[in-house]
């Protein structure tokens, strides 16, 4: 892991209304998967931008305490955009929808779009405790915006086992990212959290809300990948939303 630069979320900012900022944070993590991950294959980081102006983001990646390196990212996140990362060597955009886009049920709405995205994939421990799972996201600048020193029990929710359930946080209003209480176990049924599907990969049922995260109001617009290849936020139906620019 790199050095820790800690910087305020003012960031890559797009043109916003005076006093506006983006703010960029990890929202849910699938650490544990019940799905096959002996190459962290199903593994899965949700980030969001819970502020109120877009944010700009240009080669970011995850970061944690061991060696190994993350591929980076680019992307635009409006206000309530969300985005998720999976492991490009292990699963694919489609394989991924496949497991997780439920169309919604009759006279429900339909969920806001989110992107997937692929990316060279480092590792997340099982047992992550204070010491072996600092994870993090970091700029083109190596600097950390966000990070979630994660564990298992105590204070935070207990994945143990079989696993399946990712974790997420309770609310997209939570300041604190390093208190336990203010992440929750997905759980099926609530706050968008549902079961995957058997696709390529994801062999087994995970519980998990990817797309979607407590508290956060919807986009305004769809996010979208900065050079427009591939950029298909889609809804959790399935339906893409494809966005022209």
């Amino acid at each position: 892991m790199a050095p820790r630069i800690l910087v305020p979320m003012v960031v890559g900012l797009l043109a916003a209304p005076a006093g506006a900022q983006g703010r960029v944070i990890i929202t849910e993590i699938m650490y544990n998967p019940a799905s096959v991950e002996d190459k962290g294959q199903t593994e899965w980081v949700e980030i969001a931008n819970v502020g109120d102006a877009a944010v700009e983001i240009t080669d970011w990646k995850l970061d944690d305490e061991d060696s190994l390196d993350w591929g980076t990212f680019s992307c635009v996140l409006p206000p309530g955009g969300v985005v998720v990362l999976i492991n490009r060597d292990g699963t694919n955009e489609q394989d991924f929808r496949k497991a997780w886009d439920i169309a919604p049920k009759e006279g429900e709405p339909e969920p806001p779009p989110y992107l997937v995205i692929p990316v060279t994939w480092g590792s997340l421990a099982n047992r992550p405790d204070e010491q072996n799972e600092i994870l993090q996201v970091r700029n083109d600048r190596g600097e950390v915006v966000c990070e979630v020193n994660f564990q298992s029990g105590g204070l935070w929710p207990s994945v143990t086992g079989r696993g399946g359930p990712s974790i997420a946080l309770t609310s997209a209003k939570v300041v604190e990212l390093n208190d336990g209480r203010g992440w929750m176990k997905s759980e099926a049924g609530k706050h968008g959290a549902r079961a995957s599907r058997a696709a390529g990969a994801f062999s087994a049922e995970d519980i998990g809300s990817p797309g979607t995260v407590a508290g956060l109001d919807p986009p305004t617009e769809a996010p979208r990948l900065k050079d427009g290849a591939g950029a298909t936020p889609k809804r959790e139906g399935g339906d893409s939303n494809r966005v022209d620019f």
